[in-house]
């Protein structure tokens, strides 16, 4: 064998491990990582209002009661922007401006 032909040899026998293992690797990650269920409450928030001006979305968990979100986006052919994010203490804060927010844009 030629010096050439030992060097070809080890660097295709280089790419399959490195492929074996790069393969191995994402299939372990895969494994590894957390799966969300379907009941997960952050993936589907409450919404509150749904107009084209307007898109206000509660999110809570139960696990974490301390923690409301209400998000305020809008609508502008497919795309959503959210607008802004204010986070609450309790459900009647964040009920209370959402209502804030409901009126304000039913007048604009």
């Amino acid at each position: 064998m030629a010096t050439d032909d030992i060097g070809e040899f080890a660097w295709q026998k280089w790419q399959a491990v490195y492929a074996i293992l790069r393969t191995a690797t994402f299939l372990r990650l895969l494994e590894e990582r957390p799966k969300r269920t379907a009941e997960d409450p952050l993936k589907k928030p409450t919404l509150l209002s749904n107009s084209r001006e307007c898109i206000i979305e509660l999110t809570h968990r139960d696990q974490d009661p301390g923690m409301w979100i209400i998000r305020h986006a809008t609508r502008y052919m497919w795309f959503k922007k959210r607008i802004s994010s204010h986070w609450f203490n309790s459900e009647l804060q964040a009920m209370e401006y959402a209502e804030e927010l409901k009126q304000k844009h039913a007048l604009a």
